[in-house]
Formats: structure tokens, C-alpha cells, sequence
């Protein structure tokens, strides 16, 4: 694939969305922070692992000044926003094996940032030289977290140089429990307003998103507790700690597996592979269509030599076997992307929750 052009990527206009909530919209919000707070503490977590099997060259003085030639130098590393485990964090792992095979074995090491729903690793990796040895895992719920006050940033701080999959939102609860539809769910929650807890990858994720469209939908109420991402909201409902978790349906396996949970309502326009006898929401009453996807990106000022060598490599280990065969293993449907169509398809996305938050606001 052709390497593409910094100035032609810096034509794309994120759409920058209104932020202004109405007072009951912002007081709800502002409990789920607190909630937050409460749920998965205040000190953001950290941890690096290799994915490279070579070992790092010495690093040369400069950041930001290498010559096209010599990149890359020293260790790359990708910053994945949310706790190991979770769907995010294994996608990293596989790209970063391949994309150290398309850099000659560079090493390339994934390191866990979690906190703010996403935006303590999207800031640190906005805080980092822009030479493209910081590689951001950015995803989903990057496109919305802003409008809850998290971070300022925006994905047009970015450069998003490939994309990987896509994947539908469940709703699971526990195997025990007496709910076996989404509409016995529902029916729970409106007949005991606020006493069903719903567990999601943080307030302002995409899962988050999905419950709050569905409670709207449905004229109920829930208790949003969110969690430092997917595999630690699900590890809370594994656990009874909640009474039900919306997460990636890769993200929710782990209990279906174990036994602890069961699938009621898939959040896509078709069944997911994953849960083929599960009806989807809109089987089900309720049309929603919650796709989490992912890939990966650079700061937007990062020099164009070096986007024109990372870029091409990103999205060829987006291609690459491994990542295929983790999209095929989790249920994901597997869709590489390059720079042009991830920038395309960033701005979609920014366009899509930017509307949803403005008809929020107008409500």
C-alpha cells in the first residue's frame, strides 16, 4: 500500500462537538465521575512488556530529528489506555509482534496507561515527542470522552495510521440469574429503578454509551458503575460485584467460559459469531448498534518521513496473520484499514457520537 500524505491527513477535519450538557445531564455525569472514583480509584496504572524479539538499538540524541534512513533507533512503544487483559491490550500485543516484523525487528513494547476512561494513556501519549516512537492504541471510546470533561484532547490530535476490527457491545449477567431476555432485564429495572448495577469499561465508553442509549430507549433506570476497562468490568460481574456488565462480546468470554456469566443481548446489526444463538438487541425490541473498534495512531505533528515509514508497516501488521487469527479466535470481524480509510473512518465516528451528545443535550 502507498505510503500517504501528512499534509493530505491534516485535510481531514475532525469535527470538534458541543460539550454543554443541560443541568440534570451534567449532574448525572458528574456522579458517574464520582462513582468512578470510588469504583477503580484515582492512581492510573502502568506496565510494559516487550512484544519485539530484538533487542533495542542504542538511541540516538535528538527526539523527533531522525533521518528517514535510520528509523527506528530505539524502542517503540504503544500505550494502550486501559488495564492488561482487555480486549485493547490483546489486539496491541499481536499488532506490536508484527509490526516489529515489518520494522526489521525493532523492538516495539505495549505498555498498560488506565485511568479517566481512556484519557490518562491518550494524554501521556499526547505528552511524548513527536519522533513515532509513542504509538497510541486509540479506539472508540477516544471519540467521546471529551464531552464528559476527561481530557481535552481530541482524535484530530492524532494520526490514526491503521485500523483493526470492529466488534459488538453485549449486555451479560450472571449465569445464576433469573433474567434470560434483555426485555426480563428491562422489565427488572423499570419495576426497581437505580437498583440494577450495569458494570462498563468507564464513564464515556463506548459500553457506557451503549447502556445509556438503552436506558433511554427503554424509559429505565440503571446504576453505571464504571471500571479502568473491559476485562475488569467483567472480572466485577464475574465476581457479583454487579449485576450485569456491558463489554466487548471478546472481552465478555472469559466469563461466558468460566461459567459466571451469560450472554442476553448482542449490540449489533447481526449476531456475532461468538454467541450465534443470542438474539441481538434489535431482535429483541431494541435497535442499537454498539461496535467497539480500534488501531493505532501517532501524534498529528509527527514528522512526515517518519509517517511515511510507520504508516505503510502499521497498517501491513494490521493485516497480518496474527491479527487475523485474533480476530477469528475473539469474535471480531476482521477489517484492516489504512491511513486514508482510518482517517475516513476516525471522522465518521467523531460525526456519529458528536450527534448522539448534541440529541442528548436536546432531550
Amino acid at each position: 500500500m502507498r505510503a500517504q500524505s501528512f499534509m493530505k491527513v491534516k485535510s481531514y477535519n475532525l469535527v470538534k462537538g458541543r460539550t454543554d450538557m443541560k443541568r440534570v445531564f451534567i449532574a448525572a455525569l458528574a456522579m458517574a465521575f464520582l462513582l468512578s472514583l470510588a469504583a477503580c480509584g484515582s492512581t492510573p496504572s502502568e506496565s510494559q512488556t516487550p512484544a519485539g524479539s530484538t533487542p533495542a538499538q542504542t538511541e540516538a540524541p535528538g527526539a523527533g530529528g531522525t533521518e528517514k534512513s535510520n528509523f527506528p533507533e530505539k524502542t517503540i512503544t504503544i500505550v494502550v489506555p486501559y488495564d492488561a487483559g482487555g480486549a485493547s491490550d490483546l489486539m496491541s500485543r499481536v499488532f506490536a509482534a508484527a509490526l516489529s516484523e515489518q520494522l526489521n525487528g525493532a523492538t516495539v513494547v505495549v505498555e498498560n496507561r488506565s485511568g479517566g476512561s481512556g484519557a490518562v494513556g491518550m494524554e501521556y501519549a499526547n505528552s511524548q515527542p513527536s519522533d513515532g516512537y509513542t504509538i497510541l492504541y486509540l479506539e472508540t471510546n477516544q471519540t467521546m470522552i471529551r464531552h464528559y470533561g476527561f481530557t481535552e484532547l481530541e482524535p484530530s490530535a492524532f494520526i490514526q495510521m491503521a485500523c483493526t476490527h470492529v466488534q459488538p457491545a453485549v449486555l451479560a449477567v450472571s449465569a445464576g440469574s433469573e433474567w434470560n431476555s434483555l426485555e426480563d432485564f428491562i422489565d427488572y429495572a423499570k419495576e426497581n429503578p437505580g437498583k440494577v448495577s450495569i458494570g462498563d469499561a468507564g464513564t464515556g465508553s463506548s459500553p457506557h454509551m451503549c447502556g445509556v442509549q438503552l436506558a433511554a430507549m427503554a424509559e429505565a433506570e440503571f446504576n453505571f458503575v464504571p471500571y479502568d476497562g473491559g476485562a475488569t468490568a467483567v472480572s466485577a460481574a464475574m465476581g457479583g460485584n454487579v449485576d450485569a456488565v456491558i463489554a466487548q462480546n471478546s472481552e465478555a468470554l472469559a466469563g461466558v467460559d468460566s461459567g459466571d456469566l451469560r450472554v442476553i443481548a448482542t449490540f449489533g446489526q447481526s449476531r456475532t459469531s461468538l454467541y450465534p444463538d443470542v438474539p441481538t438487541a434489535a431482535e429483541q425490541g431494541y435497535s442499537l448498534d454498539c461496535l467497539g473498534w480500534g488501531g493505532f495512531a501517532v501524534k498529528a505533528d509527527t514528522p512526515q518521513e517518519i509517517v511515511d515509514i510507520l504508516a505503510p508497516a502499521a497498517y501491513t501488521a494490521a493485516q497480518s496473520q496474527g491479527v487475523q487469527d485474533l480476530c477469528s479466535e475473539k469474535g471480531y470481524d476482521f477489517t484492516p484499514r489504512d491511513l486514508e480509510e482510518s482517517m475516513t473512518f476516525v471522522s465518521e465516528q467523531v460525526e456519529y457520537y458528536n450527534q448522539l451528545f448534541a440529541s442528548m443535550e436536546q432531550s
